[in-house]
Formats: C-alpha cells, structure tokens, sequence
C-alpha cells in the first residue's frame, strides 16, 4: 500500500431527479438544460416526450439519474443546486395541457344598480378528463 493517498483529480455526484409535479410530458427542457453544465456526464432516464410522470414519493418514482464531475468542487455545488432548483420550480418537463369543458351556469341572479345590469352565477368552470 502506498504510504500516502494520491490526491483526487476531481469531485463527482450521481443526482437522483425527483418530480413535484405530473402529467403528460410535452417536452423536456430540464434534461436539456442539465445536458448543457459544465459539470454533466451522463444521463439515465426513462421518461421521454409521451410518458405519464407522477409525484416522486420514494427511490422507485425517480424520474432519472444525472452523473456530475468536475475538477472545481464549487462548479459541481453549483450544478447540483440549479438541478434542484429546477426541480422545485417544475422546470424539468413541460406537460400537454388537459381541455377543460365549462359547465354551465345553474343558477344566475341578476340585479340592477345605478343603470348597470349585474349577472352573478354561483357555479364555477368544471374539469372533465
């Protein structure tokens, strides 16, 4: 055994994404945005343009893992925080937006006052899927 440890020649880190959010992916823009640090290696992800992405809740439900190196240790800080910034701002996928059908209104009341007709309708936009 060497008397000494070398020195390491850089610092690394497998990031596991985690997704607050769900859907239908439309596109990835965050995967492309961590293709582009400066500390990116490699990415492994399952989810592609069409997958159903849920809420990750365990190891399980990760939506990929990212390998990270770089000579400068602040570098890959920096990098692993805009990953996780990401993240928490739901900037990893953009989702296909559901159509929404309006329900109509049931119940409406109109009043007057002051010349100016007033219609009120206690029912609220509902969502079909």
């Amino acid at each position: 055994l060497p008397d000494a440890m070398p020195k390491f020649k850089s610092f690394g880190q497998v990031v596991t994404l985690i997704s607050y959010s769900r859907g239908k992916v439309a596109s990835t823009p965050g995967y492309d945005a961590i293709q582009q640090l400066p500390s990116f290696v490699y990415l492994e992800t399952s989810v592609k343009v069409g997958s159903e992405v849920n809420y990750t809740t365990d190891l399980f439900t990760n939506v990929g893992n990212v390998i990270l190196a770089h000579r400068d240790a602040d570098v890959l800080k920096s990098d692993v925080e805009k990953i996780r910034q990401m993240e928490k701002d739901n900037a990893l996928f953009e989702y296909k937006v559901k159509d929404a059908i309006l329900k109509g209104p049931s119940s409406i009341f109109s009043y007057s006052r002051g010349g100016h007709r007033r219609t009120v309708s206690s029912d609220r936009p509902e969502m079909y899927w």
